[in-house]
């Protein structure tokens, strides 16, 4: 996120990794890539509620075959004395795509908002998604430079088919620490889904989107 040509340009050797990449450079800070080893049936840059704000939406299949949707969002934060209503459009809509398409769902991104406002709130009312935040900690991420300082912007929402795995706790080069971002895949099962604690849940590489699998 908050890609550029001149970043992309810098990466290159990066992104050559991964087979498949949806790229929107910008010079706005709202410009957007995404990268991934796994199969994609389907991708689209989109501009949900503002001009120059993309947002990447796909399915995708895990390495054991599961379709899922992943979407990966950037909304333009309001300023002193602006409406946050694009903001909030940008947020309900991807929630009302996820409902939608009746597929397990993944989405991360910068949202600009704290995980307890009503817009997050009813992002995950609509869209059916779990917090993984809940249980395990506040996990505030921006500004990364003020520890004592930040509030929880960038996040990471899933539907209730996933399990997680283990957290993710290095980022480098970003004005925002890590959000609780984790390995995980769809669950397989009743008794998986029963296992949703506190604590990191085991499960089989076969199933596994990891960190690898995916860079946005």
């Amino acid at each position: 996120m908050e890609t550029d040509s001149n970043w992309l340009n810098a990466v290159q050797p990066t992104l050559a990794r991964y087979p498949h990449r949806f790229e929107a450079p910008l010079s706005n800070r709202y410009g957007m890539a995404l990268a991934t080893r796994l199969d994609v049936e389907s991708a689209e840059i989109l501009n949900l509620a503002e001009p120059r704000t993309p947002s990447v939406h796909a399915v995708m299949r895990t390495p054991a075959g599961r379709r899922f949707r992943l979407a990966a969002l950037h909304p333009r934060p309001p300023h002193p004395g602006q409406d946050p209503e694009e903001r909030d459009a940008e947020i309900a809509i991807a929630a009302m795509m996820t409902r939608d398409a009746g597929l397990p769902a993944f989405t991360l991104g910068d949202f600009n908002d704290v995980g307890w406002s009503e817009t997050s709130q009813l992002f995950r009312r609509i869209g059916r998604y779990v917090d993984p935040r809940i249980g395990r900690g506040f996990y505030a991420t921006f500004p990364a430079s003020l520890p004592g300082f930040r509030w929880p912007l960038d996040h990471v929402f899933f539907t209730e088919e996933f399990a997680i795995r283990r957290p993710i706790t290095r980022m480098r080069w970003s004005n925002a620490a890590p959000a609780p971002t984790r390995q995980a895949r769809p669950r397989d099962n009743d008794r998986d889904r029963s296992r949703q604690s506190v604590h990191p849940v085991p499960c089989r590489p076969a199933g596994l989107v990891s960190r690898s699998d995916v860079a946005a």
